[in-house]
């Protein structure tokens, strides 16, 4: 049985060997402890301590995983929660619009490579310590939500090979931090944002194989750490900005 002690104060690894039979396995420097049972019994006994820890679910999984809903509410406890990694699981069905809330402490979240369908939920907003967003390699539809202006910390965004429309918002230019921005394969319409020349941090813009028009905005020769910008395969039009010739990397 997994035995919760005050003396524990970080999970740095839980290895949930299968999510709903499995082994659990926490480690705090060289200790480990370990038990049997399912992901919500073993969440709703960590839910009882200020822990943060990270959950990794490995795509070696029989194919009796669960839904995705019903993983979702299983983790949704979990209020410790720094990175959750759900990578290439084959998970199927809509994003949670309560992990914006369940999950206050979450950094990472990894989610590419599934079934995954739906919305973006403007709830996610409230993940205002969000680092690391990878959605990439769904068919996730629809645009995306400025309440996302929220997510203030975020570093990397990923949203290739969706199906997602709309502009591309212009309030990506007010997140700090941001260094990565990967909207290619998608549906975006309507002009490149002036603003983006304001992202002084970004190394990565992907915006290839949508549906964008217009001209490149000369405002992009601003981005002065840019190191790779994509953007093939949609309708620009113009000349390319003689200000891109001062991007040196």
């Amino acid at each position: 049985q997994l035995r919760a002690t005050t003396g524990l104060k970080a999970l740095s690894l839980v290895n949930v060997q299968h999510p709903c039979t499995g082994s659990f396995e926490g480690r705090e420097g060289g200790r480990t402890e370990g038990g049997q049972g399912g992901l919500e019994e073993k969440a709703q006994r960590l839910h009882m301590h200020p822990l943060t820890f990270s959950l990794v679910l490995l795509s070696s999984f029989p194919p009796f995983l669960p839904h995705a809903d019903v993983l979702f509410r299983q983790v949704s406890c979990m209020r410790g929660l720094q990175e959750l990694n759900l990578s290439a699981n084959g998970l199927k069905g809509p994003l949670p619009p309560s992990l914006g809330h369940d999950l206050p402490l979450l950094r990472v979240l990894s989610l590419s490579n599934n079934g995954l369908t739906g919305t973006l939920p403007a709830e996610w907003g409230n993940l205002h310590h969000l680092e690391d967003l990878k959605l990439s390699f769904n068919s996730l539809e629809g645009s995306i939500p400025d309440a996302w202006a929220g997510m203030t910390s975020l570093r990397l965004v990923s949203l290739s090979y969706n199906q997602l429309s709309g502009p591309v918002p212009s309030f990506f230019s007010t997140l700090p931090a941001l260094e990565a921005l990967l909207l290619g394969g998608n549906k975006f319409t309507g002009a490149l944002p002036p603003s983006l020349g304001a992202l002084s941090h970004i190394h990565a813009l992907y915006l290839f194989q949508n549906e964008l028009e217009g001209p490149i905005p000369d405002s992009l020769g601003s981005c002065l750490a840019l190191q790779k910008l994509l953007l093939s395969h949609n309708k620009l039009t113009g000349p390319l900005p003689p200000s891109l010739g001062r991007l040196q990397h």
